[in-house]
Parts: C-alpha cells; structure tokens; sequence
C-alpha cells in the first residue's frame, strides 16, 4: 500500500517537474521573442531618426539655398531700383536732340519716296505684260523703269547713310545712352521680381515636403 502511494507521487512530482520545464522553455521562448521584437523595433526607430535626419540636412540645405537666393535678389533689386531712380534724374538733364528728330524726319521721307518708286515701277511692269504695245512704246516703258530703279538704288543710299549717322548719334549721345541704361534696367527689375516670384514658391513647396515626410514618420 505505502509502495502504490509512493509510486503516484513519484508519478505526480514527474509530471510537475515537467510542467515546471515546459513553462520554463516557453517563458525564454517569449523572453528571447520579446528581446526580438524591442530589438527589431530598435532598429526601426534608428532607420527612421536617420532617414528623417538626412531629410531634414536635405531640406535645410534646399531652404538656405533659396534663402539667399531670395536675399541676393532683394539686394539687387534695391541696387536696380536706386541705379534706376538716378538715371531718371540725369535723362532729366538733357533734352533729346533735335538732330535726331531731323534724321529721323529724312529717313521717313526716304522710304516713302523708295515706296512710291516701287509702286511706279510695279505698274509699268503691269503695264507691259496686260497690253498691247508695240516696240517704241515698250522701250520708251523700260527706259523708264531703268531711271526710277536708278532713283531707287540712289535713295537707297541716301537710308543706308542717314540710318548710320542715327545709329552713331544713338549711340554716343548722352541722352540715348541715358534711355538705353533705363531699357536695360527695367529688364532687368522685371526678371528679379519674376525669380522673386518663383523662389519663395519654391521655397513653401520644401517646406511642405518635409512636413509632410514628419507626418507621414
């Protein structure tokens, strides 16, 4: 009898110390999958500390790029606009000349005559090919041709002189160059306040992407 209840507790302590090893075997099977996973989450985290580091170095850079971007181009702006006012003032100083008026007035004269010439020219042609004219006729027309075309080549000549003598009054008198440094200028302040359009619209864009890159982290 004491032999048969010896047995069912030796049978009865077997079973609890296995018990005891299989709980023990899954509790380090869940330690070491925990340990795992803090891990594997560790290592998560780290990846994305870097990549939002390296997007904020990124986008940092892009910024102060066109920060001064945006601050070289107020500066010239400023410079242009001061250079512009002081220009306006000098032109004040000195009136057109008159000689441009006159060669100006020349050459106007010129071109009608050429026009008016070219016209002439255009119906003795005509006339030529639509009627019927015998040989005296026909020759006195394209005798006459040849004197207006001689005319023609002569103006010509005359233009091409008097768009050379405008061309070099333009060129060195004070007034012109006072108008063409305004025409430069003005170009110019009109493809600052383009860019100053464009950067700082450039600028809000990075400034959304990477706000949206933190959301999205």
């Amino acid at each position: 009898m004491a032999d048969h209840k010896f047995d069912n507790f030796s049978h009865y302590f077997s079973n609890w110390q296995k018990n005891i090893f299989n709980f023990s075997l899954k509790r380090n099977l869940a330690n070491k999958e925990l340990e795992n996973y803090v891990k594997s989450f560790r290592n998560i985290d780290s990846e994305i500390y870097k990549s939002l580091f390296s997007a904020k170095e990124f986008y940092g850079k892009k910024r102060h790029y066109y920060n001064q971007k945006i601050k070289k181009l107020k500066q010239q702006e400023i410079e242009f606009k001061n250079l512009l006012e002081y220009v306006y003032k000098e032109r004040k100083k000195v009136s057109e000349p008159k000689v441009k008026n006159e060669i100006s007035t020349s050459i106007k004269h010129i071109k009608d005559s050429i026009e008016e010439i070219e016209h002439k020219i255009y119906n003795l042609n005509n006339k030529i090919e639509e009627q019927a004219l015998d040989i005296d006729e026909e020759s006195y027309i394209i005798e006459e041709i040849k004197l207006l075309d001689r005319d023609k080549q002569i103006n010509f000549r005359h233009l091409r002189k008097l768009e050379g003598e405008l061309t070099e009054e333009i060129r060195t008198n004070t007034y012109f160059k006072s108008v063409r440094t305004i025409e430069i200028l003005e170009v110019n302040l009109k493809e600052i306040h383009r860019k100053l359009y464009k950067w700082p619209k450039r600028k809000v864009k990075i400034h959304k992407q990477m706000l949206n890159l933190y959301r999205k982290a």
